[in-house]
């Protein structure tokens, strides 16, 4: 949207204390430079034991970061606040305030969060159908402007730590939730509000005549 944006996200805060130290510290890494003593442990360089015991500190931290919402949301919004302050050619605060979330426990909640988000630029009048929409993830996924899987495959060989999740929502822990979470975020930049979900005006109903998905 002009003037916020919409994401669903799920969190799984599980499959991370699964992983081990080192393979939080290779995810962590390829967000942030990290100290060098992350740096020199993760190049295999020879340690003192108080300084693994320092390691696997940060990695407990990191562990904690890397399943939270927040720090996933900070990580999203502050390189945009940087370029859009660079483009401005000013300095301060860009988003209005701390992003909204909503928590959505059901699978109803979610079909109509999402069917709410990827309806909202029909609403808004900036286009006339979700296929036609600009930037978002719905135009991508009925029309791919690139081969996703060959993506997934090039980062991974780069070092990027990138692991398929889940199947469909039937399936996921035998149909329920369980720890997995799902939540709406909203963000809007500073002096301008988003509008309120309910003023949605479109209706599934005519999403679901105008797009035909695939699962």
């Amino acid at each position: 949207m002009s003037n916020h944006y919409h994401l669903v996200a799920k969190l799984d805060p599980a499959q991370a204390e699964q992983w081990s130290d080192d393979e939080v510290l290779r995810r962590w890494s390829c967000l942030f430079k990290g100290p060098l003593l992350v740096q020199r442990y993760l190049a295999g360089a020879s340690q003192e034991s108080y300084e693994l015991s320092q390691v696997a500190e940060f990695a407990q931290c990191y562990r904690r970061r890397l399943a939270d919402l927040s720090w996933f949301m900070k990580c999203l919004n502050e390189p945009i606040a940087r370029q859009a302050n660079r483009e401005d050619g000013c300095s301060g605060h860009f988003w209005e305030a701390r992003f909204k979330s909503q928590a959505l426990r059901t699978e109803a909640a979610l079909l109509s969060c999402m069917a709410y988000v990827d309806l909202n630029p029909v609403r808004a009048g900036m286009a006339a159908t979700p296929e036609t929409s600009a930037h978002t993830s719905i135009r991508e996924r009925i029309t791919p402007r690139f081969n996703l899987a060959q993506a997934v495959r090039e980062q991974m060989g780069q070092g990027v730590h990138l692991h398929h999740v889940g199947a469909g929502l039937a399936r996921e822990n035998g149909g329920h939730m369980g720890r997995v979470g799902r939540c709406c975020c909203s963000a809007s930049p500073a002096g301008r509000l988003p509008r309120g979900v309910g003023q949605c005006g479109c209706s599934i109903q005519s999403f679901n005549r105008s797009v035909s998905l695939h699962g």
